[in-house]
Order: structure tokens, then sequence, then C-alpha cells
């Protein structure tokens, strides 16, 4: 992102505020392509969502982004709240998290050669 900002501000007057929101336009790219669980209703809570979605539907017609995901946005926005818990695509199946264990307090610096 930076360097094509950069290169971009050689030839344009791009300010830090719209080079902020510019970048947070394009960081919310990649999660629509998330349409399970509630990662859809996270990015429709994001300040920028509209203009990031717009964004997409560019991205769509210029070919750098599958049409399904421009329709399925589209769709989504424009269903019910039933309709749009129905649409949302199943969770893929991953692996069950390891919880860490803590280190008590004392074992920690038993661990930890003396010096």
């Amino acid at each position: 992102m930076d360097a094509v900002l950069d290169e971009q501000a050689e030839k344009l007057a791009i300010t830090r505020r719209i080079s902020g929101d510019i970048k947070d336009i394009w960081a919310l790219q990649p999660r629509f392509e998330q349409r399970s669980g509630k990662r859809p209703y996270g990015i429709l809570q994001q300040p920028r969502f509209k203009a990031a979605y717009d964004f997409l539907l560019l991205r769509v017609e210029a070919g750098e982004v599958e049409r399904e995901v421009g329709d399925w946005w589209s769709a989504f926005l424009a269903a019910s709240d039933e309709g749009r818990a129905a649409m949302l695509l199943p969770q893929a199946p991953t692996a069950p998290r390891r919880r860490r264990r803590r280190r008590a307090a004392g074992e920690r610096s038993a661990a930890s050669p003396a010096e």
C-alpha cells in the first residue's frame, strides 16, 4: 500500500487523512472473502464499509475479484436479517485450538539458567 501511495503522491496531492482512508478501504478488501460466521456482520460495522464495498464492486468489474463475491455482498446487503443468516457460508472445519498452559510464577525462574 505504501509503495503505491508514494508513487501516486508524486503525481497527486494526497493528504495524510485521505491516505489513511485509502489504507482503511484497501485493508478491508481481503475481509470480503470471509463470508462465514460473524465476520460479515463485523465488516458491516466498519466506518469505511460503504466505500470499501464500492471499491470491491470496481474490482469485480476490473476482473480482479470473482463476480460471485460482489454478487454475494450485494444480495447480503439487500437481505433481511433472516435472509442474511441463511446466506452465511458454512465455516471451514478447523483443528481444535490448543490451550497453552500458564507457567507458575516460580516455574519460569527455575526453568531459566542461573547466571
